[in-house]
């Protein structure tokens, strides 16, 4: 989807400033200015990393909001077709399911 594009995208962009980060300590790597240059490369790619671990992490937050939807639906769904008590049942267990995810994504967070 369009989370892992990102990843895959900032993966590249971490891969190129790995690559300018190798060029210039090849082309100099001890000159004062070529240090600094090297240190501004390393906290770009620091931001970068930042990034790609907030685009993750809202991957997975999606992953168990959608997955716990599912729950929710399939236990309803399984509960329901009861006669008489089925469909209380399925809210109440429906409920609890959604309370899981609900503190599965707090963990997260």
């Amino acid at each position: 989807g369009m989370g892992n594009i990102a990843v895959a995208a900032s993966n590249q962009r971490i891969r190129g400033i790995d690559a300018e980060i190798d060029a210039e300590k090849k082309r100099d790597g001890k000159s004062a200015q070529s240090v600094a240059k090297i240190k501004q490369l390393e906290q770009k790619k620091t931001a970068e990393q930042r990034k790609q671990f907030e685009i993750k992490k809202k991957m997975q937050m999606a992953q168990i909001v959608a997955s716990t939807a599912t729950a929710v639906m399939g236990t309803y769904e399984s509960l329901a077709a009861i006669p008489f008590i089925g469909p209380k049942m399925a809210m109440v267990a429906a409920a609890m399911v959604a309370a899981i995810g609900a503190s599965l994504r707090r963990e997260e967070e």
